[in-house]
């Protein structure tokens, strides 16, 4: 092939391709690259990802800050375990759907509305999808391995979809609307919960979630922390910058290490647990 006549962009892809194989020699460079199983190509400024689909090898494959829109030719690269996509501009993800030992996939800071094909990459474990435009997770209900879901930054409002993923053990919905959590009550596996930066105001829904340690809620409209009480596992609670007056109903977390209360109208600054200075006022 007559490197003259390729693309820019693939030839680009190519001269990374050559440098991760410390040669300028096209043939060994081929020899190399198709024993590895694991690539780093992050922050490559990489467009082109056609020169990999010969890569059948891998098993972990990192792309993440690049300018990638199409993933089509990743379809052939069926060993994969873990893939890294984060921060392209990524819309079009159905050529993944191909991927059958995916167990890691990041897909954050992308331009992905629709995940409907990762409803067949039922290997997933690890799911991260912070910053791209969510609004249905509905296909998400068929990944039942799913341990750890990240769903930052996406205008979710419906977790129905969530109650039948009863391995999750870690969720992250910061910065959603969010205003009703009621689907939370059924993922009782759930060990960490971030709901930063959202419009909930009745936490009565985590009051099964005992096997919760770290939950983060701050800069909610929350009034009453009441349900939380029966959380006793809890290592480490953020409250801060709601609405809440009184937390009393806290003095069970006997497990806390700490308590950040700050920015609420709390009647007085006493700490509901010991020793006084795990509170944050």
């Amino acid at each position: 092939l007559n490197q003259g006549q390729l693309a820019p962009e693939t030839q680009h892809t190519i001269n990374v391709l050559l440098s991760q194989a410390e040669t300028q020699a096209c043939d060994s460079a081929a020899e190399t690259l198709a024993n590895m199983t694991e690539l780093w190509l992050n922050e490559s400024q990489i467009e082109d990802v056609a020169p990999l689909a010969s890569l059948t090898h891998l098993r972990e494959l990192y792309l993440g800050d690049n300018q990638i829109t199409d993933v089509a030719p990743l379809a052939s690269l069926t060993y994969l375990t873990m893939l890294g996509l984060s921060g392209n501009q990524i819309a079009e993800i159905s050529p993944l759907a191909s991927l059958p030992n995916l167990q890691w996939l990041h897909l954050g800071n992308n331009q992905i509305v629709d995940v409907t094909p990762l409803a067949d990459v039922g290997s997933l474990t690890w799911l991260l999808l912070s910053g791209n435009q969510i609004v249905d997770i509905a296909p998400l209900a068929q990944l039942s391995n799913l341990t750890s879901l990240d769903l930052d930054w996406n205008p979710v409002t419906d977790l129905s979809p969530l109650t039948s993923l009863n391995h999750l053990s870690k969720l992250s919905l910061n910065w959603t609307p969010l205003t009703d959590i009621t689907s939370l009550s059924t993922l009782t596996n759930l060990t960490e919960l971030e709901l930063y930066d959202s419009q909930v105001v009745d936490v009565t829904p985590l009051s099964n979630l005992t096997h919760l340690e770290w939950l983060y809620l701050s800069r909610n409209q929350i009034t009453d922390v009441t349900p939380l009480a029966n959380l006793t596992n809890l290592i480490w609670l953020d409250l801060s910058f709601n609405q809440i007056e009184n937390v009393g109903s806290l003095s069970t977390a006997i497990n806390l290490n700490i308590l950040n209360l700050k920015g609420n109208p709390l009647g007085d600054r006493n700490c509901p647990v010991q020793p006084e200075n795990i509170c944050q006022f």
